[in-house]
């Protein structure tokens, strides 16, 4: 039962960090999202939350499996 409740504790500081990087990535967009900003800035951004998402989808996977 220990491992079961260290891995949740786990999981949870993940989902913290996931919830804490969000932030941070929406914070950035709102200081590039000018006018004037580089579209290769732009792009960068888009990937950085498109991999956030897939990091975020496999912790969600990761948390299922160890429910089992």
């Amino acid at each position: 039962m220990f491992q079961h409740d260290l891995l949740a504790l786990h999981l949870i500081r993940l989902h913290q960090h996931q919830q804490a990087y969000t932030g941070a990535l929406a914070d950035v967009r709102r200081c590039l999202d000018r006018p004037e900003t580089n579209a290769e800035l732009g792009d960068l951004l888009a990937e950085i939350e498109m991999r956030g998402a897939q990091l975020e989808a496999l912790v969600e996977r990761l948390r299922q499996l160890s429910d089992r």
